[in-house]
Parts: structure tokens; sequence; C-alpha cells
């Protein structure tokens, strides 16, 4: 038998039990307890109960008009795990941060802006997002602005700050200006926005067989212009006049 066709048929079962079971329940309630006597009384009293028991029953799984009211059942959701797959860690490593620093062999940086100039290395680390660049064994090359003259300028390595236009040269740095000025110096920084040389740690200039040495030095691009300051010590050389 079909589903629907019983559910059908209990509900029919159910209309007709109905009225019995309701005259049941009023005959218990008017007859007399001394005509039907003390066991018949029980025993109709009990049958009523049964059967307002059924019609309830059936009455409780069923709308207006005697139809089945259909029912719902709740399922619950389904567990979601929240640790990775097998195989995938939470930090692999071909996910990691992008590396920004590069490497370079023999490479040339070249200014942007203000008074050019060019740095040669045997070697270079560069850092992308600071434009900054870390030189070995360098060669700097700085000209006036018609590039007619050059400083050059020799050291062990640099610090290069592309935007702020700063080249600090480090370990024994030798510098030789247009006209044959010599600078020797412990720390040598060019700084193209001032467009001076600053040099300290102990500097030595030779410029036409004189020689100056001090602390401290701030110069012109080109060494024909300088100040030293600290200690200062040297020898000049003077040109004596005709004899009389």
């Amino acid at each position: 038998m079909m589903p629907g066709s019983a559910a059908r048929n209990s509900a029919s079962l159910c209309q007709a039990l109905r009225p019995a079971a309701l005259l049941l329940y009023w005959a218990k309630s008017c007859l007399e307890v001394r005509a039907l006597g003390t066991k018949r009384l029980a025993g109709l009293i009990l049958m009523g109960h049964i059967f307002l028991a059924i019609t309830v029953g059936c009455g409780s799984g069923s709308g207006p008009g005697g139809k089945a009211t259909p029912t719902a059942t709740l399922a619950t959701a389904p567990a979601v795990s929240t640790s990775p797959p097998p195989g995938e860690g939470s930090s692999p490593s071909n996910t990691a941060p992008p590396n920004h620093r590069s490497g370079l062999k023999s490479a040339t940086l070249q200014s942007s802006r203000g008074l050019p100039w060019q740095l040669v290395a045997e070697e270079v680390e560069w850092n992308d997002p600071t434009r900054r660049a870390r030189a070995l064994k360098v060669e700097f090359t700085l000209w006036d602005m018609g590039k007619q003259k050059k400083t050059l300028v020799a050291a062990s390595g640099a610090d290069v700050d592309v935007d702020s236009e700063r080249v600090e040269f480090q370990g024994r740095v030798t510098a030789i200006g247009p006209e044959g000025e010599s600078l020797t110096v412990n720390r040598l920084v060019w700084d193209g926005k001032e467009r001076q040389f600053f040099g300290d740690r102990g500097v030595r200039v030779e410029r036409a067989g004189s020689v100056v040495e001090g602390e401290r030095l701030i110069a012109s691009p080109d060494l024909r212009h300088f100040e030293i300051v600290g200690g200062v010590r040297g020898v000049m050389q003077v040109e004596e006049g005709p004899e009389s």
C-alpha cells in the first residue's frame, strides 16, 4: 500500500470512530450507577477513555478538513574544519614576501638631478623600495653642468641614496680635482643638494706643492675651494721673488 493511501485510510477511520466515542462518553455519564453495577460502569468508562484517546490522537495529526499536516525536520549544519588541508601549511615558502634587494655585478649608478655624476662599482646591493644602494670598490666621477671638468673619487665602498643625491664613501678615500688637486680622507660625503663635499676623521689636501691637514673639511665640487678645521697644520709652497 502506498504511504498516501495509508494516511487517507487512517484519517477515515478516525472520522468514523469519533461519533461512537462521543456517544459512549455521553452514555457513561448519564446511566445510573445502581442500574449498571460497579464493574460494568467501570468497564464502560474505560472504553470511553480509550475511544477518546483514539479520537484525540487521530485529530492531532490532522489539519482543518481532516487533511494531514506536513511535518518538517531540522538538519544540523555540517562541521567546517578550519585547519589547512594536508600538505598546505599556514606559511608556505612560495607565499613569502618578495625580496626587494638585488645583488648586481659591475653595476653603474647615475644621478637623476643636480650636478651629473656616475658611480661604477664591482658589486652593488640595490634596495628598490628605498632606492638606496651599497657599493663595493667604487669609482665616482662628478662633472660640472657643462661636463667640461670632472672630479674623480675612488673608495673601497659607498652608500648611495639616489633620491637625496647623497653618496657616502667609506674606507680610505682619494679624490682628484680637474686642476690636479688631491684629497685623501677617511670618510667623504658628496651632498648633491648642497653641492659640496664633506670630509672628516682626518683629511689631507695637496695642491701646487702645498699640503694642508686637519680633522674636517668642506670643499667645492672641483676641490679648488675648501675649508679645513680642527688641528690644522701644513706646509705651504711660497714662490720666491727675483733677487735684487
